[in-house]
This record gives C-alpha cells, structure tokens and sequence, in this order.
C-alpha cells in the first residue's frame, strides 16, 4: 500500500519497504521496515540486529521532514 511518501529520487513509499531515513536540523536516523499502524498511519520498525544500541526494534514515525532513501 503507498504511504503517500516519497524517497530522495522521488520514489513512491510502499509497506513492506526496506527504508533508511534522517532528519535534517535534529539528530534522528534510522533504517527499517515501513508498515501500516492504522488506517492512514505508517511507521518504521528498525531493523538492525548488529545495533547494540538502544534503536534495536525501535518504531519511528513516518516523519514529514525526512529525507527517505528506499534500500529494497
């Protein structure tokens, strides 16, 4: 389902997407799996299993000042 986000080079954002993300201006980044949360609300559960840190599982909103890079 299209998420009505679009990456850097202006690719269409689906669910199921493997997406990385930063934030201009704050210090928020991350890469994961974009999913549906309810009816018109997508998120980003972080994927990473070499991450030590606390981001490991962590959920990010789908936020509208980032800058999404569609991996696969």
């Amino acid at each position: 389902m299209f998420t009505g986000y679009y990456d850097k080079s202006d690719r269409p954002i689906f669910t199921g997407d493997l997406v990385k993300f930063r934030c201009p201006g704050f210090s928020i980044s991350g890469r994961g799996i974009v999913y549906q949360t309810d009816k018109n609300t997508f998120a980003i559960k972080d994927n990473r299993t070499e991450c030590k840190r606390k981001n490991a599982g962590r959920i990010y909103p789908m936020y509208d000042d980032a800058v999404y890079t569609v991996i696969r």
